[in-house]
């Protein structure tokens, strides 16, 4: 049997100097094919500060089920260009940390 791999929670860190909105995911394909809605959180993140969302689970009746961190979408506050984040972890990660940069027009990620 494979190990599973997922993130518990992620933490955002904006590296920019502008706020930035950013929502994250939780859940996977498998939990949405049992019929489990997608999570998300929503915050907007100060430039040079650290946000941790997530830690979250379903309630699969006699048991629950922990909804891994599934991707992390941020907008750039003026040009509503849009980035996306998905998590590339090993094993079972409480918290996986991502910076969020801004250049020009642009948002990009990068695992740290």
């Amino acid at each position: 049997m494979r190990t599973p791999s997922f993130a518990k929670q992620v933490a955002i860190r904006n590296a920019g100097s502008t706020p930035l909105q950013v929502e994250a995911v939780f859940g996977s394909e498998s939990q949405a094919a049992e019929g489990q809605d997608f999570i998300r959180d929503y915050a907007t993140v100060a430039p040079g500060a650290t946000v941790v969302l997530g830690e979250h689970e379903f309630n699969m009746g006699s048991w629950t089920a922990q909804a891994p961190v599934f991707a992390v979408h941020a907008m750039h506050p003026t040009s509503n260009a849009r980035a996306s984040w998905s998590p590339n972890v090993s094993g079972i990660v409480t918290v996986v940390s991502v910076e969020l940069n801004v250049d020009g027009h642009t948002v990009s990620f990068r695992q740290k």
